[in-house]
């Protein structure tokens, strides 16, 4: 089997585990819970500002190299939201095709944002491929290792495991 193919089939095993986390919590919260999907469209939102601003690429002001320990953890984070949506329209995660990639970073923070506000109003499969494949290539401008998100991935799933498992949550 293929590098790719090999890297493909473990996206969509992060994301059939995604799929199923998302089962079990939305059926524990989802029933009481009237604007579920908006507060969903502003958790995105959070966790793509809580990664971005780990990145440190704006501050112009710091000083500060970025934590990238923080910033894997902010990534995973979008993405475990991100496999949220997919799993709305059960998406192929591993269909990259016919998405837009902007390559200045400011523009694609930009991009990124306005794709993810517009989920709000209308869920759209190209939207959330966007939003994805741009995710994905600027945390790969910034040296992230895609064996290290998928680490990364593997930890926030087990963190949200337990979460689940606890009464107190």
């Amino acid at each position: 089997m293929n590098n790719r193919l090999t890297k493909l089939k473990r996206w969509e095993n992060y994301y059939q585990k995604n799929k199923k986390l998302d089962e079990e919590f939305n059926s524990k919260h989802q029933e009481n819970e009237p604007e579920f999907y908006e507060k969903n469209c502003i958790e995105l939102l959070v966790e793509i500002g809580e990664f971005i601003n780990e990145t440190k690429c704006f501050k112009y002001w710091s000083i500060k190299s970025p934590n990238k320990e923080k910033m894997l953890e902010e990534l995973a984070d979008c993405l475990n939201m991100i496999f949220y949506f997919y799993g709305l329209l059960n998406l192929d995660i591993t269909d990259f095709t016919n998405t837009k990639i902007e390559k200045n970073r400011l523009k694609q923070i930009n991009h990124i944002y306005n794709l993810s506000t517009n989920l709000f109003n209308n869920l759209n499969e190209q939207d959330i491929k966007n939003i994805f494949v741009n995710l994905l290539d600027f945390a790969y401008s910034l040296d992230i290792q895609e064996e290290e998100l998928l680490e990364k991935l593997e930890e926030k799933h087990q963190i949200i495991y337990n979460r689940l498992e606890d009464t107190n949550y």
